[in-house]
């Protein structure tokens, strides 16, 4: 090979490699991506679904959308999950009873580190299993067991619900 065509050679050669190569970015971005966390408290969450299945003593295995049954000015309230930890429940643009408050803000919430379980105050020890949390959507899901005792017969009540909400911002 001619000494003209090596010198051919090398520049090719580097010039594609050269081309081959990505121009590191230097503007990279300093906003942390957002957690579970973040969509909870910059939304504001309705209630789309809530299917509930429940037995009793083994029995009945029944299933319903409590959702279903719920009045229109019911399903157009909405949940606010404020970053201290506050629960809002907003009445919506129609309110059942006139006299009830727009917003109550007794409740509180908690969600573990890891944005598997949620808490809230008016529903005791037993958390919620966080099945979906994005922008747009929430997926909760209980299960509740009781037993008590009816006129000297031992009773056990099985109770599953999700609750399904979607972000209206």
């Amino acid at each position: 090979m001619k000494l003209t065509g090596k010198i051919a050679l090398v520049f090719i050669t580097g010039a594609i490699a050269f081309a081959a190569c990505k121009k590191k970015d230097n503007n990279t971005s300093t906003t942390p991506a957002k957690t579970g966390r973040d969509y909870l408290v910059e939304g504001k969450w309705q209630i789309t679904s809530m299917p509930i299945e429940y037995s009793v003593s083994g029995f009945g295995g029944q299933s319903w959308n409590q959702y279903d049954s719920m009045q229109a000015c019911e399903k157009d309230n909405f949940a606010q999950f404020m970053s201290s930890g506050k629960a809002w429940n907003d009445e919506g643009a129609t309110k059942c009873n006139t006299s009830d408050p727009q917003i109550d803000s007794t409740g509180t919430w908690t969600l573990n580190s890891d944005y598997t379980k949620m808490t809230f105050s008016d529903m005791g020890d037993n958390p919620f299993e966080v099945q979906e949390l994005t922008a747009s959507s929430l997926k909760l899901y209980n299960k509740f067991d009781t037993s008590y005792s009816a006129g000297g017969f031992p009773i056990t009540m099985s109770t599953k619900t999700t609750i399904i909400f979607k972000n209206i911002k």
